[in-house]
């Protein structure tokens, strides 16, 4: 792998391995132009809205709405990020392999389908950028919105992608973070939900009543959130991030001053213990960049295997001089 993909896998601040993160990212192309998905896994965003997902209230297909391509993607018949086929083909059937073994006497989650508790697992595909809703209409960038994402993959294209939060092992947000290709788990009680990633080692605290929200005031970096039960739909609204968020790889924007609107519904498809599923709509509100509030579509399957997670190191965590220099990372100023 070329000095330049392992710079670019580094600096958009995925801390897999530099193969697996490139993989990741050109997977997504790849899997919808062959059509097939790994088992369990929903489309990933731009496509419909998987079987059972419901639009969230007041968002709705806009009229005349139809798929669109990947802007930004790279030109030509490549894999994105020079991946050859074969390494593409042998990652894309590690993820579909990667299922709750059949045997072994594996807890089933609460049947209290207000209860999410456990240890869940990611099957979509890293969005090298974020080009369309969950019902196939263009994402709404405003001119703001794609004068910033144009100059974020122009600067990547050219060898010098910008520091974001997940390159200095920060927080990066939950849309990030819920799409990492690794587990989490989900600890709750009648006052709050705590979602712990093995990524980051993030933390992520949802409060059902306000008054007991951590560190009030503050403005952490995945937001301040508060949950609220619809029927048996987990309503979390959140807002007062400490900094910008990037979408996905290529930097598609979101502002501080964004409110990221989630509906998770947790659903039994099958009749083995791990076909248990969470099924999330995230909803963006941000006028700073977007014209309208937009969605998309997640899935994440039940995996008490996963149990505990395991080590994560980040390399920028290692403090080493010159790391991010090394990287190839440069810093972003002017929004």
């Amino acid at each position: 792998m070329s000095a330049h993909v392992r710079s670019s896998a580094r600096a958009r601040g995925f801390r897999l391995s530099a193969l697996a993160a490139a993989c990741l990212a050109a997977l997504a192309p790849l899997a919808a132009a062959q059509g097939t998905f790994p088992p369990g896994a929903s489309p990933p965003p731009g496509a419909s809205p998987p079987p059972g997902f419901s639009p969230p209230p007041g968002v709705s297909p806009p009229p005349g709405a139809a798929p669109s391509g990947k802007a930004g993607a790279p030109a030509g018949g490549a894999p994105a990020g020079g991946i050859p086929p074969a390494d593409l083909a042998a990652f894309k059937a590690l993820l579909a392999a990667d299922v709750l073994p059949l045997d072994g006497k594996w807890p089933s989650p609460s049947p209290d389908p207000r209860n999410f508790e456990g240890f869940w697992r990611q099957y979509n595909i890293l969005s090298t950028q974020r080009s369309t809703d969950m019902f196939g209409a263009e994402t709404p960038l405003n001119a703001a919105g794609r004068a910033l994402l144009a100059k974020r993959v122009a600067s990547d294209r050219a060898g010098k992608p910008y520091v974001n939060a997940s390159a200095l092992c920060l927080p990066p947000g939950q849309p990030v973070q819920l799409e990492i290709n690794l587990p989490f788990v989900i600890y709750q009680n009648k006052d709050w939900i705590q979602f712990i990633f093995q990524q980051y080692h993030g933390a992520w605290a949802v409060v059902i009543d306000p008054a007991k929200q951590p560190d009030a005031g503050t403005r952490p970096y995945m937001g301040r959130s508060v949950g609220h039960w619809d029927g048996d739909t987990l309503v979390v609204e959140t807002s007062g991030f400490k900094q910008p968020l990037w979408l996905d790889i290529d930097g598609t924007p979101a502002s501080a001053a964004a409110k990221i609107t989630q509906r998770f519904r947790k659903v039994h498809e099958g009749a083995q213990r791990g076909d248990w599923s969470l099924q999330v709509i995230t909803t963006l509100d941000d006028p700073t960049y977007y014209t309208r509030p937009w969605s998309w579509a997640n899935e994440y399957v039940w995996r008490p295997d996963k149990a505990p997670l395991g080590e994560y190191d980040c390399e920028y965590s290692t403090n080493q001089p010159g790391s991010l220099a090394s990287s190839g990372l440069v810093p972003e100023t002017g929004h």
